[in-house]
């Protein structure tokens, strides 16, 4: 493919990229627009606290010590949500299996309360992928959710973890309806998928987590139902 030709997929996945970029600067700005008051405030009932001294009222100083550990909670969950939402990513080598095995622990409780089967299977040979441990969780155990919600009562969702070609690919093959391909673009914008009746309402999520770490999300058509694949580069040879 020569430089000059046009390719649709590369262009959607740079915009993705542009788009995530802002999102992040947007929110580290909200974020820092919300702490800022907060740790006055907090600095504010310190000071009191200081002034006052011994003559404090009993009551009062509690209120003060409320206070300020309110506002500490609360600058210290911003500050998570700060941590979450960078574009900093911890790539590592990881084993895949162990981390699906992890997932599928997490989402079990969702998949006994549904009625629905869990089942795994692993292609022989080493599974590993150099992603980032924290975000590759959170993307699968939200495509296991999706998948476990659409599914039907007494189905079976299936897990396969396989090597590919320079990736390693984890499918989650669900018992729901079929979806369209323009069903499929709004579970995974950002923007449509704003019903939060929806059970596929966090797929944009997972699909930034995977897309920010040098992989992919893809959403297709799997016999009766459809089949989430999460694709993480795998380390070089040495």
């Amino acid at each position: 493919m020569s430089a000059q030709e046009h390719d649709p997929a590369r262009e959607a996945l740079a915009e993705l990229h542009v788009e995530i970029r802002l999102d992040e600067s947007l929110r580290a700005m909200a974020l820092a627009d919300i702490k800022a008051p907060l740790m006055e405030v907090s600095l504010s009932a310190s000071v009191a606290e200081r002034i006052a001294g011994a003559h404090l009222d009993g009551r009062l100083r509690d209120a003060i010590r409320d206070i300020r550990e309110s506002a500490a909670r609360a600058i210290a969950l911003l500050s998570g949500l700060a941590d979450e939402a960078s574009l900093n990513v911890d790539l590592r080598v990881i084993d895949v299996s162990e981390l699906a095995a992890t997932c599928l622990r997490a989402a079990q409780p969702l998949a006994k309360a549904r009625g629905v089967h869990l089942e795994t299977t692993m292609a022989p040979g080493s599974t590993r992928a150099l992603a980032d441990r924290l975000r590759t969780t959170r993307a699968l155990v939200t495509v296991l959710c999706v998948c476990l919600r659409r599914s039907r009562p007494g189905a079976r969702v299936r897990v396969a973890i396989a090597q590919r070609d320079r990736a390693c690919a984890i499918t989650v093959s669900d018992a729901g309806p079929p979806l369209s391909r323009d069903e499929v673009e709004v579970m995974l914008s950002p923007v449509l998928a704003t019903d939060g009746g929806l059970p596929t309402r966090d797929l944009s999520r997972a699909l930034r987590a995977t897309v920010v770490q040098g992989g992919l999300l893809r959403v297709e058509p799997d016999g009766d139902g459809m089949a989430f694949t999460l694709e993480l580069p795998t380390p070089p040879l040495r």
